[in-house]
């Protein structure tokens, strides 16, 4: 009986591998359930919650003036995307902190913005010394800066700031611009005024760099403190070496006091301020009478009728202006626009990777940049350059009854 048993269960067991053997050879198992005859579903890369985006910019201190039309601008482009469906049907989160116009509070924002946040990339800082003050910590993070300081230092050496871009008019463009404009209008003798900032220096050595061998040549140069209230002591001297033009580089208050004083000293000299000044608050404190006659290096935010009817930079900055005017009832600053452009740059970037996106690869997206049309300009990056804009991109304005004209323009 028991070998009997034995056989059976021998047969049984070479019955077993030849439905296996078969099985694998292309034979005919036993059919699986009818759920699992389904092809598996197709999916792409799941979408995130969120792509949340962090701006350090300053909303109050001496450099506020500049905050709010930046805070402003931003949000009504985040507000604008979402209100579309988002970036690719993911909300764009917008986490904006105050530097208080500070570097030690900026990059103490900076690394919240990173370790707590989780931020993709960071808008700011608004200003120069600011920015500089990140610069370290977030190409060291792999995180993505984009700012709107001018400083050249921000964004050189190249080697040095992978992730650091700033789409903001050059010190050496701004000079050069300012310089090409002195030689145009016949002007010999030149007075250079300063903020004794990271700002002011960098404009100092972009001038000095530019006028080398121009005929309008340096005759005195003049320091201040960007939160000195009265800045006739140093006008005086100028007024005393005869200088035709002046040429200021430094930000509202600080621009427009200088303004009021240029004007109860009498002088005739050409004034002319650098982007920094590029704000509606420096009229506004500096009042009309002041400004009026006066020149500033900028970018053409300010003056779309110089443009063809019809041109792309022109539609953009009429549907800025009158976006903003309509969410928030006042005038726009060359400076608010220039967030505006920056979180549109991040926006397209991220756009262009999908919803994959991390740090990195959107550091590729935005050096890879290539001919977006602006409210500032027509921005192109390479690895050799982050900063994007040609020259021809920016123009010396003239302030003539109220409203900012185009004198020259950048070739």
């Amino acid at each position: 009986m028991k070998s009997v048993v034995k056989r059976i269960l021998g047969v049984c067991m070479v019955l077993v591998m030849a439905a296996s053997v078969l099985a694998g050879c292309g034979g005919q198992p036993a059919k699986p359930p009818a759920a699992d005859n389904k092809a598996p579903a197709q999916s792409g890369p799941a979408k995130p919650p969120e792509h949340k985006v962090g701006a350090v910019i300053s909303l109050t201190g001496p450099a506020s003036v500049w905050g709010e039309p930046m805070r402003n601008s931003m949000n009504l482009l985040a507000d604008g995307i979402n209100a579309k469906g988002g970036i690719g049907g993911v909300p764009l989160k917008l986490v904006i902190l105050d530097d208080e116009s500070d570097p030690t509070k900026a990059l103490v924002a900076a690394k919240k913005l990173v370790s707590e946040e989780k931020v993709l990339a960071i808008l700011g800082g608004a200003t120069s010394p600011t920015s500089m003050a990140m610069v370290k910590y977030l190409e060291e993070s792999g995180v993505p800066m984009v700012s709107m300081g001018s400083s050249d230092a921000i964004i050189t050496p190249i080697n040095e700031r992978k992730f650091i871009f700033k789409p903001v008019m050059r010190s050496q463009f701004m000079a050069e611009l300012i310089v090409g404009f002195l030689e145009a209008k016949g002007v010999k003798k030149v007075a250079f005024m300063s903020a004794a900032d990271a700002y002011g220096d960098s404009g100092l050595k972009a001038y000095e760099e530019a006028s080398k061998n121009a005929k309008a040549q340096l005759v005195i140069k003049e320091k201040f403190a960007g939160t000195d209230k009265d800045m006739k002591p140093q006008l005086t001297k100028i007024k005393a070496a005869g200088a035709e033009a002046v040429v200021v580089w430094a930000i509202p208050p600080a621009a427009s006091i200088i303004n009021k004083n240029y004007k109860e000293l009498g002088l005739n000299a050409m004034l002319i301020h650098s982007y920094g000044a590029a704000s509606s608050y420096y009229v506004e404190l500096a009042g009309q009478e002041a400004v009026e006659g006066t020149y500033l290096a900028t970018d053409k935010t300010w003056m779309p009728s110089g443009l063809p009817a019809g041109d792309a930079q022109r539609k953009a900055i009429e549907a800025y202006t009158k976006g903003y005017k309509d969410k928030y009832g006042k005038d726009i600053s060359p400076t608010g626009a220039l967030a505006y452009d920056n979180l549109a740059l991040v926006i397209q970037g991220i756009e262009k990777v999908g919803p994959t996106v991390e740090r990195r690869s959107l550091r590729d997206a935005l050096e890879g940049t290539k001919g977006f049309i602006s409210v500032t300009g027509n921005i192109s990056m390479s690895p050799t350059d982050h900063n994007g804009h040609p020259i021809s991109d920016y123009v010396i304005g003239k302030m003539d009854k109220g409203q900012w004209k185009i004198e020259y323009q950048g070739k």
